[in-house]
């Protein structure tokens, strides 16, 4: 099966951070999602499908949401990470339109 998100290993959420000066604010609960395999049980438990929209609450670097926008007709996402916004829009920049 063809990995869902490409930022979906520890190394890819790495140099995405370290890309942005950023690293993970434990103070507000972030953890990121680095297995693909979560990723696939997550959308399929969700029985996510081409006309839904999704509520995302707290994106982070995108990985979920990357895996959502190919299942999902829309994703709106909420972050409370103030630094996190302008990065999901660099990593989700293919489907900014949805």
């Amino acid at each position: 099966m063809a990995k869902l998100s490409p930022l979906a290993s520890v190394s890819e959420t790495r140099a995405v951070l370290e890309a942005h000066g950023l690293t993970t604010k434990y103070s507000l609960g972030q953890n990121f999602l680095v297995n693909d395999a979560i990723l696939q049980k997550i959308v399929a438990l969700a029985e996510v499908g081409p006309d839904d929209a999704v509520l995302e609450v707290g994106p982070g670097i995108g990985t979920l949401t990357i895996a959502l926008l190919q299942h999902a007709a829309r994703v709106v996402s909420v972050e409370r990470d103030p630094d996190l916004p302008a990065v999901l829009a660099e990593t989700c920049a293919p489907w900014a339109d949805r």
